[in-house]
């Protein structure tokens, strides 16, 4: 009984977080999912092919080595 309790108050609280927006205020969002999104109308999410673009960060310290990561 209690099991069930739980249960129910667990699944009508989803319910009510569920219909308010989620508030992301000035942040930016790297990864977007069902998290974020409710619904999808002739959208899709897709990755974006890589490209390179060079070196992010060089490893110029004596201390970095060659083979730091």
């Amino acid at each position: 009984m209690i099991k069930t309790a739980f249960i129910i108050l667990v699944l009508l609280s989803n319910l009510s977080l569920a219909s308010e927006p989620i508030n992301i205020e000035s942040r930016r969002e790297l990864f977007i999912d069902d998290f974020l999104i409710e619904s999808l109308v002739n959208a899709e999410i897709r990755l974006s092919t890589p490209r390179d673009e060079g070196p992010v960060h060089k490893f110029d310290k004596n201390w970095e080595g060659p083979f730091c990561g």
